[in-house]
């Protein structure tokens, strides 16, 4: 019928519980991901972008992977390798 909305329903998202699971292993794999990008290695977009929002969920995290303690660390290996480029 005209001028009728689309009762189509929306795709639905992930749900809370994947998109939980989906930070954990982004956060997980962050130490990895900065130490491919201090040892020369290439990332794909992919890679990229679930290191960006890594970092943001990492940031917020009661148990950083590269922030508090480990960041000194991480900082110190990424200096140097931007030094040996």
């Amino acid at each position: 019928m005209a001028g009728m909305l689309d009762e189509t329903p929306a795709h639905a998202g992930p749900s809370a519980s994947d998109l939980h699971r989906q930070t954990e292993e982004r956060r997980r794999a962050l130490p990895e991901l900065l130490q491919a990008i201090a040892n020369g290695g290439e990332l794909s977009r992919s890679n990229i972008l679930d290191m960006a929002m890594a970092l943001i969920e990492d940031g917020h995290s009661s148990d950083p992977q590269v922030f508090g303690p480990r960041a000194a660390e991480h900082f110190a290996t990424l200096n140097a390798a931007r030094h040996d480029t």
